[in-house]
């Protein structure tokens, strides 16, 4: 509390003061009292074209902030829309893992998940990570209800591919 008291205290810097008390918002001009809401005509209170609200516009060209976006910024949501479902057979493993995690419990999830399925792929239902059988390995044994060899696990901590001995029972596994 101390350090509070101090800085409440008035000092001879101007800035501090307006920082430590605040001030009065009708000092700057602004009607508080006015029917309509403050916020479709107030981008800041320290840029003083905000505060004419006179001509009912408040940023250039009509727009109703001071901000320009850089067009580098600026997506074509036509040309990378993911939520086309319909798209996902034509992405990678990648890319399907990463839509996957991306988009929790949204359609896209669901047909990332159907694809990766369908790509041999299949959910871990106890340490909750995609895994897969590794394409060049045959089984190392056949055992009751599963199966052991090398598998390659998704690691979502880490966002890389992890190969591993692994012997995985059937029913943790997640069946579509």
């Amino acid at each position: 509390l101390l350090g509070v008291i101090d800085g409440l205290r008035l000092s001879s810097d101007p800035d501090t003061n307006m920082l430590s008390l605040g001030c009065e918002l009708t000092s700057l001009g602004l009607n508080l009292n006015s029917p309509t809401p403050l916020y479709t005509t107030l981008t800041s209170v320290y840029n003083p074209s905000s505060l004419d609200m006179s001509n009912g516009t408040t940023g250039t060209n009509g727009s109703n902030n001071h901000f320009i976006i850089p067009s580098c910024y600026r997506v074509n949501l036509n040309s990378c829309d993911i939520s086309r479902v319909d798209q996902v057979t034509l992405m990678s493993d990648d890319a399907l893992l990463m839509a996957f995690y991306a988009f929790p419990r949204d359609r896209v999830q669901e047909a990332a998940a159907q694809e990766l399925h369908s790509r041999g792929w299949r959910f871990h239902k106890d340490i909750k990570v995609w895994l897969c059988k590794e394409e060049q390995t045959v089984s190392i044994s056949e055992i009751v209800h599963g199966d052991r060899g090398v598998f390659v696990f998704f690691d979502p901590a880490n966002w890389q591919r992890v190969k591993k001995e692994w012997v995985v029972v059937g029913d943790v596994l997640e069946e579509r």
